[in-house]
């Protein structure tokens, strides 16, 4: 066994939580320095060798041979770094592409849960690295907000050095419907699902399966059932029957559709609002959102749950909870299923995943975990030294030689052709003899796909089935596309009202569950919210909504 597998071994034997609490003393990571026996290349070499290869479509060295250059990139962390690799420089994928490339990338990798604050705090410092990876997840104003101000480029005006994505590009109009703004901008280079075939859900609900038949009771469909199983865990001896998410309102919609609203942060989309046959409506205000809250409360104040969810803030925390036997249900990734069997120290411990909740048995959702077919990619930083290098590597993403590669990394051992033509991973990424999480090791493998293909994370019929699960009862009516774009004057009239409304609600949406806050007092919350002129800014989010349903 070479060192790199017996270091992985080691891993998987300490505890979870011991994993997580390395993960997060790692401030910073960054990639390791580039291969000693190349030199780095002068800038008139660099720049000779581009224009030589202006154009060209095919995977190819973007330096001159045995020289090398190294641009900086920010990219967001993931479960699998600290675990099963140091960096994103670990990846199959990124040392094939930098062999192939000659590019290194020191990347800037915050702390989960700090993302926010990381990049908020490298823009004020002007100190810009040449490229951020999902940087509009946690901007407050999405990728478009980072165009606006300044800090990367225009990637319509450079669509003649981009002969790949470009192509990718113009194969559909949904691709271009999603990817310009209202002013025909493009904040980043797009990510597609190849040939635009949806995704399936990847987010659920997971609820205790043995816990289940212990209390001889059948998986919940509707809020009432919901309250009578939890109760029944509590009775049974689960210490945390449910796992909120720190914030009170679990990711991606997937436990407030069946009320009626949408809340925050669906499809990767951090606008606030949804919409209802067109018309923008702002949750706080709706009675849906009073409802949930006073069940959260009754549910806290019960013990149904876990009474210390503010300390699940970030990935870390959530994963090192959901293997916890004292925990009955979660909102997370289903695919974490066989991860939780594998570190839970009960082995009769097993879970299911659970349909969205709704009030009435029957009923349809129309806001929850949206698959898109176009989502906001790479975007190059406005200070870059290395444009053209820049463009040109951003390029090769899109390339025929590199989609199938950056889907399935350049080891073939890992997957196999289907008889149809398409490919799979195999047993030694779902079955891996360390029982890491199927997700983490396709991460490890194939990081960064920019056309992806549909499904290819998921071939275990039972993911799928779970998948159909909760796309079958939900239409996504009620979405508003993270693609909607603010101009100028919008934009200053949304952060001036949006940003101290947000605060404030999340701060309140705590103490309305926690007991801190009493119900006696949620009119006057309602009432501060509008004296915020909260309307101010849904008219300007309703404007540019107009336009984008009308591109």
């Amino acid at each position: 066994m070479n060192q790199k597998n017996k270091r992985m071994t080691w891993n998987k034997r300490m505890t979870w939580s011991t994993i997580v609490v390395g993960s997060l003393l790692m401030a910073t990571l960054t990639g390791c320095s580039g291969n000693s026996s190349q030199q780095k290349a002068s800038q008139e070499e660099l720049q000779q060798h581009l224009e030589s290869q202006e154009g060209s479509t095919s995977l190819r060295r973007l330096v001159p041979e045995g020289k090398t250059v190294t641009l900086k990139a920010w990219r967001p962390t993931h479960s699998s770094i600290g675990t099963l690799m140091e960096s994103w420089n670990d990846t199959l994928f990124q040392r094939w592409m930098e062999e192939q490339t000659g590019v290194h990338i020191d990347w800037i990798t915050p702390v989960s849960g700090t993302e926010g604050d990381n990049l908020a705090m490298l823009i004020s410092s002007g100190e810009y690295p040449d490229l951020f990876f999902d940087a509009g997840l946690v901007y407050p104003t999405g990728a478009y907000g980072l165009l606006k101000d300044g800090v990367v480029i225009d990637v319509a005006k450079h669509l003649d050095k981009l002969p790949n994505y470009k192509t990718e590009l113009e194969r559909s109009s949904v691709r271009q419907i999603e990817s310009y703004s209202d002013e025909g901008e493009m904040a980043s280079l797009s990510s597609f699902t190849q040939d635009d075939v949806q995704d399936a859900t990847w987010y659920g609900i997971l609820m205790r399966k043995d816990m289940l038949e212990k209390v001889n009771m059948e998986a919940p469909q509707t809020y009432d059932e919901w309250y009578d199983v939890l109760t029944a865990f509590k009775k049974a001896g689960l210490e945390k029957p449910y796992l909120l998410n720190s914030d009170g309102f679990p990711k991606l919609n997937m436990f407030i559709g069946g009320l009626g609203f949408g809340y925050m942060n669906y499809g990767g989309s951090v606008q606030p609002f949804y919409q209802v046959d067109g018309k923008v409506r702002y949750a706080p205000l709706e009675e849906g959102f009073r409802t949930y809250l006073e069940m959260m409360n009754k549910w806290y104040s019960e013990g149904l749950i876990d009474q210390d969810f503010l300390s699940l803030n970030s990935i870390n925390a959530e994963f090192a909870a959901y293997p916890d036997p004292r925990t009955g249900s979660m909102v997370a990734p289903i695919s974490v299923v066989n991860v939780i069997r594998e570190l839970t120290p009960d082995k009769n411990v097993d879970y299911i995943a659970v349909p969205h909740p709704v009030v009435n048995k029957g009923d349809k959702i129309h806001v929850g975990t949206e698959s898109r077919l176009v989502r906001s990619g790479m975007q190059i930083s406005s200070k870059t030294k290395n444009l053209d290098l820049a463009l040109q590597w951003a390029d090769l993403f899109y390339s025929p030689d590199v989609i199938h590669i950056s889907n399935y990394g350049p080891d073939e051992s890992y997957y196999e052709k289907l008889p149809d033509g398409t490919y799979r991973f195999n047993e030694k990424v779902y079955a891996n003899e360390d029982g890491f999480a199927a997700i983490d090791m396709i991460t490890s493998i194939a990081d960064a796909p920019a056309v992806v293909v549909s499904n290819r994370t998921v071939t275990d019929p039972w993911l799928l089935e779970q998948a159909e699960l909760y796309d079958s009862i939900n239409d996504n009516a009620y979405v508003i596309s993270s693609s909607l774009t603010l101009n100028d004057e919008e934009s200053k009239t949304y952060n001036s009202v949006m940003t101290n409304i947000i605060d404030y609600v999340e701060e309140m949406q705590i103490k309305f569950i926690m007991g801190i806050e009493k119900f006696d007092k949620y009119d006057a919350f309602v009432e501060r919210i509008r004296s915020m002129n909260v309307e101010t800014a849904m008219a300007v989010y309703q404007k540019a909504l107009d336009r984008y349903n009308s591109r």
